[in-house]
C-alpha cells in the first residue's frame, strides 16, 4: 500500500456517468480513500469526470426520459398511478380519473409547447434607436465562440442597447432603458419622426422578419400631448420574396398587435424566459438564487416542461370550482340536514291528516243550514211585482254619472277634430316622391365608390414615388447610386396624380349636394307622414263623435222609463234588501265551506308535496353521496396535477440530472459543488458544498454566486423545453470575481458554449480581452453609436 503522510491531500479523478453522480457517491469514495490510506476525509478531493460517450460510442443524452416525455399524455397517466402509488391512495377511481384528465387535455394546445425550442437571430437593422443613428446594420449569423463587446467611451456608448434592447424591442416592442414610446427616439436627434429595428429569426428552418415602426409628429408640430405611434409588420421569408403575414400588421390597431405578440410568444416565450435563457446581467443575475423557495419551483417547473401540468391545475380547478363543485347539492345540503327534514316532513303529514278529518264533519254541517237559506229566498222572490227587466236594474245615479259623461267625451272629441283640420290645412301642400329618394342614394353610393377608386390610385401612385426614390439609394450604406435617376417618371406620377386629385375634389362637391338633397327628403317624409296619418284620423274622431250622440240619445230614453217605473221599484228594493241579506249569509255559508274545502285540499296538496319532498331528499342524499366520490376523485386529480403533485415527483427525478450536469459545468471551475434539493416541506433550496459544509447558495462569495448562478442557468437552459436562441449575453457579470479567478470564469464559458453558437461579453477588463476571437466596440460619437467588429489577434 502507498504510503501518504496524514498532511496530504489526495485529488480522486472519477470516470462517471451524468446519471451516476450524485453526492451521496462523492461523499462515499472520500470515505474509502480516507479509511484506507489514515488521512482525514477533508483532506480527499473526488473529481467527477463526465463520459458523455456511452458504450456504443453514442452521446449520453443531458436530458432525462421525464424531462422528454411529460408532455405526452399517456406517460403523465402512468405518472398519476405512480403518485397513487408512493402516496399509499387506494380509494380512488382511476378510470373516473382518467376521464378528467381527458377532458382537461382537450382543452390544452400541447403544440405550442413543444414548438420553435430552438431559434437563431441572423441579423438586425435600426434606426434612431436609443444612442443610435440611421441606418445601423449587425449580422448575428456571423458570430462564433467568444465574442467580446467593449464601447468607447467605456460608459453609455450603446453597449447594452445593442446587445440586448435591440432585441428586446424587436421581439416584444419594449425596451430596459425607456418608460414610454417616444423616449426611445434618440434625443439628439430630435428632427426624426421615425425609428426602426427591423430584424429576421430562423425558426424550424423557416426565416421570419419583424420590423417595428415608431412614428411621431415633426418637430415643428410636435407638442407634450403629440403622441408616439407603434406599428408592427411581421413577414415569412419563402424563397427570395418576403411573404407578408396580413393577421400580424398592426397597423396602429391594439387588437392586431396583441395578436404579433401572442405569435411572437409562442414561439420564443415570454420577457422573462428570454432575459432567463440568453441574457445574464449584473442585476438579474441572481435572481433564480434570491427567488422564494416555492417561485423557485414554479421556475424549475416552466424550464423542464411542466407548463401543461401547471395549466391542466388552472384548467381543473377552474373546471371543478365553476362547473362541477360549483353545481353540487352538497354546497346547499348536508345528508344529516336532510335526514332531520324528513322525519319532519313525516310528523306534518300525520298532523295534516288529522286537521282534515275535523273539516269533513263542519262542512256536514254547513251543507244543511245552507237549504234552510235557500227556502225563505225563494218565498221573497215570489212575493216581488214584475216590472221592466232593464229598467229593474238601472241605478239613477249611475245613469246619470253616464249622460254627463257622455256629454264631456263628445267636447273632447270635437275639440281633437277641429285642431286635426286646422293642421291637416297646413300639411296639404306637401308631397314626396320615394323613387326621387332612391335615385339620390344610388348617385351617392356609384359617387363614394369612384371617390374611394381615385383614393386608392393616389396611394398606390405615392407608393410609386418613394419606391422610386429610394431605389436611387443603396439601402445599406445610403449612398446614391450613379446613372441611376427615376425623377422623370416620379414627375409623371405626380402629375398624373394631380388630376386624379382634382377629380376627387369635385366629386367630393357633388356628394354634399346629393347629402344636401337627402337630408331636404327626409324632412319632407316626416311631414308627408304626419299628413296621412291626419287624413286617417279626422274619419275616426267622426265615428266616435257619432257613436256618442247615439249613446247620449239611448241614456235619456232610459231615464223617462226609471221615472215612470219608480213606485214598482221602491217596494222591490226594499224586498231586495231582504234578499240580499239572506243571499250574504247564503254566500258566507258558502264560503266557509269552499274555505273549508280549500284547507281540505291545501292539505291533501301539501300531503303530496312533502310525500314527493321526502322522495326528493332521499334522491338528494343518493345524490350527495355520488357528489362525494366525485369530489373525493376530483381533489385527487387536483392534488396530483398540483404544485405538490406530481410536479414535485417529476422535479425530485429530474434533481439528480440536473445536479450533475451542473457538477460537469463547475468541474475544474471551482473547490465546491452546488446542489438543487427539494425539502420535506416541498420547497426548492439552492445549496453550496464546500470542505464537506453544506450552506445556503445566496450567502456565498462573489466568484462562488457568479460561477454557479451561471451554471445553474447554463444547466437548465440546456434541459429545458423553453424555446432556446443561438446566442448568450453576458453583461459586466464579472465586477464582483476576483482577478485570480477569471481563468476559471473562462473554463465555465467555454463549457456553455457547447450550446451556443456564441457568447457575448460586455466587459471593458483588459485581463479577459485575449480570450475573445472576435471583438466589437460600439464607438460613440457626437452623441451618435455605431458598430465595429474586429479580429482579435491571439
Amino acid at each position: 500500500m502507498i504510503n501518504i503522510g496524514k498532511k496530504a491531500k489526495v485529488n480522486v479523478t472519477w470516470k462517471v456517468s451524468p446519471y451516476d453522480f450524485s453526492q451521496e457517491k462523492v461523499k462515499l469514495i472520500q470515505n474509502k480513500i480516507s479509511s484506507k490510506y489514515a488521512i482525514s476525509k477533508d483532506s480527499v478531493k473526488v473529481l467527477p469526470e463526465f463520459i458523455m460517450i456511452n458504450e456504443n460510442g453514442k452521446n449520453v443524452s443531458i436530458s432525462h426520459d421525464v424531462i422528454n416525455n411529460i408532455q405526452n399524455i399517456d406517460f403523465q397517466k402512468r405518472l398519476f398511478k405512480e403518485y397513487l402509488e408512493e402516496n399509499n391512495i387506494q380509494e380512488c377511481d382511476l378510470d373516473y380519473i382518467n376521464k378528467i384528465d381527458s377532458e382537461i387535455n382537450d382543452k390544452i394546445n400541447y403544440d405550442v409547447y413543444d414548438k420553435y425550442r430552438k431559434y437563431s437571430i441572423k441579423w438586425i437593422k435600426w434606426s434612431n434607436f436609443l444612442s443610435y443613428g440611421e441606418n445601423n446594420y449587425f449580422d448575428f449569423s456571423t458570430l462564433k465562440g467568444l465574442v467580446l463587446l467593449n464601447g468607447e467611451p467605456a460608459n453609455q456608448s450603446g453597449k447594452t442597447t445593442l446587445a440586448i434592447d435591440l432585441l428586446h424591442f424587436l421581439l416584444f416592442g419594449k425596451t430596459t432603458k425607456a418608460t414610454t414610446q417616444d423616449k426611445i427616439f434618440n434625443k439628439h436627434i430630435p428632427e426624426a419622426t421615425e425609428a426602426i429595428v427591423e430584424g429576421c429569426l430562423e425558426i424550424d428552418g423557416n426565416d421570419y422578419i419583424i420590423k417595428r415602426r415608431l412614428l411621431r409628429p415633426a418637430l415643428n408640430k410636435r407638442s407634450e400631448r403629440s403622441k408616439t405611434t407603434q406599428k408592427v409588420e411581421y413577414y415569412k421569408i419563402v424563397g427570395d420574396t418576403a411573404e407578408e403575414l396580413e393577421e400580424f400588421i398592426d397597423n396602429q390597431q391594439e387588437e392586431n398587435n396583441i395578436a404579433t405578440n401572442k405569435k411572437i410568444k409562442e414561439v420564443i416565450g415570454n420577457e422573462d424566459d428570454f432575459d432567463m435563457i440568453i441574457c445574464a446581467t449584473s442585476s438579474n443575475l441572481d435572481d433564480l438564487i434570491e427567488k422564494k423557495e416555492t417561485e423557485r419551483g414554479r421556475l424549475l417547473s416552466r424550464w423542464i416542461g411542466l407548463l401543461p401540468i401547471e395549466q391542466k391545475d388552472a384548467i381543473a380547478k377552474e373546471i371543478f370550482n365553476t362547473k362541477i363543485k360549483r353545481n353540487f347539492k352538497s354546497n346547499i345540503y348536508s345528508i344529516q340536514t336532510l335526514q332531520d327534514e324528513i322525519r319532519m316532513l313525516e310528523v306534518t303529514n300525520a298532523t295534516l291528516k288529522e286537521e282534515n278529518a275535523k273539516y269533513l264533519s263542519e262542512i256536514d254541517k254547513l251543507e244543511k243550514e245552507f237549504i234552510t237559506l235557500e227556502q225563505q229566498k225563494n218565498l221573497l222572490l215570489e212575493s216581488k211585482s214584475i216590472i221592466d227587466n232593464n229598467v229593474m236594474k238601472l241605478d239613477i245615479t249611475t245613469l246619470q254619472t253616464k249622460i254627463d259623461d257622455c256629454i264631456q267625451k263628445g267636447k273632447i272629441k270635437a275639440s281633437e277634430r277641429e285642431k286635426a283640420i286646422l293642421k291637416l290645412e297646413e300639411l296639404k301642400s306637401i308631397d314626396f316622391s320615394i323613387n326621387e329618394y332612391h335615385e339620390l342614394q344610388e348617385n351617392k353610393k356609384d359617387k363614394e365608390v369612384e371617390l374611394a377608386t381615385i383614393r386608392f390610385e393616389c396611394r398606390k401612385n405615392i407608393d410609386k414615388m418613394n419606391s422610386l426614390s429610394k431605389d436611387e439609394y443603396c439601402p445599406t450604406c445610403g449612398r446614391k447610386f450613379e446613372n441611376v435617376d427615376n425623377s422623370a417618371k416620379i414627375k409623371e406620377i405626380d402629375d398624373a396624380n394631380k388630376i386624379l386629385i382634382e377629380k376627387g375634389v369635385l366629386l367630393s362637391s357633388e356628394i354634399n349636394t346629393i347629402n344636401n338633397k337627402i337630408e331636404s327628403l327626409k324632412n319632407d317624409s316626416e311631414k308627408f307622414k304626419e299628413k296621412s296619418r291626419l287624413e286617417a284620423f279626422i274619419p275616426t274622431l267622426d265615428v266616435n263623435i257619432a257613436n256618442l250622440r247615439l249613446e247620449y240619445k239611448e241614456l235619456i230614453q232610459l231615464k223617462t222609463e226609471y221615472v215612470k217605473n219608480k213606485e214598482a221599484i221602491d217596494k222591490n228594493n226594499k224586498l231586495d234588501i231582504e234578499i240580499n241579506n239572506i243571499v250574504v249569509k247564503i254566500q258566507n255559508n258558502q264560503s266557509t265551506i269552499a274555505t273549508t274545502n280549500s284547507f281540505i285540499t291545501n292539505n291533501r296538496i301539501k300531503i303530496e308535496n312533502n310525500t314527493k319532498n321526502i322522495t326528493d331528499k332521499i334522491d338528494l342524499i343518493s345524490e350527495i353521496e355520488r357528489e362525494q366520490k366525485i369530489e373525493k376523485n376530483w381533489k385527487i386529480y387536483l392534488d396530483m396535477v398540483g404544485k405538490n403533485g406530481i410536479s414535485k415527483m417529476v422535479l425530485r427525478k429530474t434533481l439528480p440530472v440536473i445536479n450533475a450536469q451542473i457538477a460537469r459545468l463547475l468541474n475544474n471551475v471551482c473547490d465546491f459543488d452546488v446542489l438543487i434539493d427539494i425539502s420535506e416541506r416541498n420547497d426548492v433550496t439552492f445549496s453550496i458544498v464546500k470542505d464537506g459544509v453544506k450552506s445556503d447558495l445566496s450567502s456565498g462569495s462573489g466568484f462562488e454566486r457568479t460561477a454557479a448562478a451561471l451554471a445553474i442557468r447554463a444547466v437548465l437552459g440546456n434541459i429545458s423545453t423553453l424555446p432556446r436562441c443561438n446566442i448568450f449575453v453576458v453583461d459586466e457579470i464579472l465586477g464582483r470575481v476576483a482577478k485570480e479567478n477569471y481563468d476559471n470564469m473562462r473554463t465555465l464559458y467555454e463549457k456553455i458554449l457547447e450550446n451556443f453558437d456564441a457568447i457575448i461579453q460586455i466587459s471593458h477588463l483588459e485581463e479577459i480581452k485575449d480570450w475573445h476571437p472576435t471583438i466589437i466596440t460600439v464607438q460613440k460619437e457626437n452623441n451618435i453609436s455605431k458598430v465595429l467588429i474586429k479580429q482579435n489577434i491571439m
